[in-house]
């Protein structure tokens, strides 16, 4: 598990590490938060029934975690503007 936690920090790293300072911290956040949620829903899914989760399931979980994630930056960002 914490191997597949630093997996997907690294992919984060990777994957916004081509955009200009400051713009890569939400994706970041978005896609290690995403992660989190995936790699632990797993684990519980693991200790409760001893077999590993199915695939498709997980990427189930990661897309709708990225989204809910996604949702609350949008909802975060039209708070800012609004007061600014």
């Amino acid at each position: 598990m914490v191997g597949a936690a630093f997996g997907w920090r690294s992919l984060a790293r990777e994957l916004v590490g081509f955009l200009p300072a400051g713009f890569g911290v939400v994706p970041k956040a978005v896609i290690a938060y995403a992660g989190t949620v995936a790699v632990g829903r797993a684990a519980a899914w693991y200790y409760e029934t001893g077999r590993k989760m199915p695939e498709n399931q997980l990427r189930q979980i990661y897309s709708e975690s990225s989204a809910r994630a996604r949702g609350i930056v949008k909802e975060i960002t039209q708070r800012l503007r609004r007061a600014g």
